[in-house]
């Protein structure tokens, strides 16, 4: 995905500047003018996920038909949907002030015991939601983990948002099989990072609940 200068406009949208990244894609903190400068999230989906035309709709379906999921620690989806912008798939997410928890870890390194743990409880509670309404993640890693920058002081707020639901399911319908002639290979390893649980990556396995509460443990 070309990500260009910032900013600048993506139809109704100003990009301003990355606050996510990695090779399927980023997110991006825009604005829309004509709806008297409304903030949000909007995640762009990289140029090698839609290439195909046929993938590309079964991408763009397979987001459109997730249900939305509404918790004070997901980064839930807005009323708009995904959206198709110049060619490009984008998902449009409230807006809250943070960054990646990748790019956090990628400036400031290791994070102490106590604000670690305090994220992975806001992200356990964010799988509770989801699994008590019979949705899984399926693809937990630092940047599907949204952290407020700068993190408020422990006990007193929410400190992390999961954002990704939904992405990782769409990406299995799209591309059923990963063929290297429709996802490159530097694009199939970001999908499926080292935070994957051994039955997916070692046996194809579909996941589930405790493929989440691996990932969970992969990311502490």
């Amino acid at each position: 995905m070309d990500r260009g200068p910032l900013p600048r406009r993506l139809g109704d949208f100003e990009l301003e500047t990355i606050v996510a990244d990695d090779d399927t894609g980023a997110i991006y903190r825009a604005s829309r003018p004509n709806l008297l400068d409304v903030r949000v999230c909007l995640r762009l989906f990289a140029g090698a996920y839609v290439h195909d035309e046929a993938a590309r709709l079964l991408l763009f379906t397979g987001l459109q038909d997730h249900p939305t999921l509404t918790h004070p620690n997901i980064l839930e989806v807005t009323a708009d949907g995904p959206l198709t912008l110049g060619g490009a798939i984008a998902l449009p997410m409230r807006w809250v002030r943070g960054r990646g928890l990748s790019a956090v870890l990628a400036a400031r390194g290791a994070m102490s015991w106590p604000a670690a743990c305090a994220i992975a409880l806001d992200v356990c509670q964010a799988l509770a939601h989801a699994h008590a309404r019979g949705l899984v993640h399926g693809d937990l890693r630092p940047e599907h983990c949204f952290v407020q920058d700068p993190l408020p002081a422990i006990g007193r707020e929410r400190r992390a948002l999961l954002t990704g639901f939904g992405v990782a399911a769409a990406y299995r319908t799209a591309f059923p099989r990963l063929a290297p002639d429709v996802v490159p290979d530097d694009a199939t390893r970001a999908a499926f990072p080292p935070h994957m649980s051994p039955e997916q990556a070692a046996r194809g396995c579909l996941p589930d609940v405790r493929s989440d509460i691996y990932g969970v443990a992969a990311l502490i």
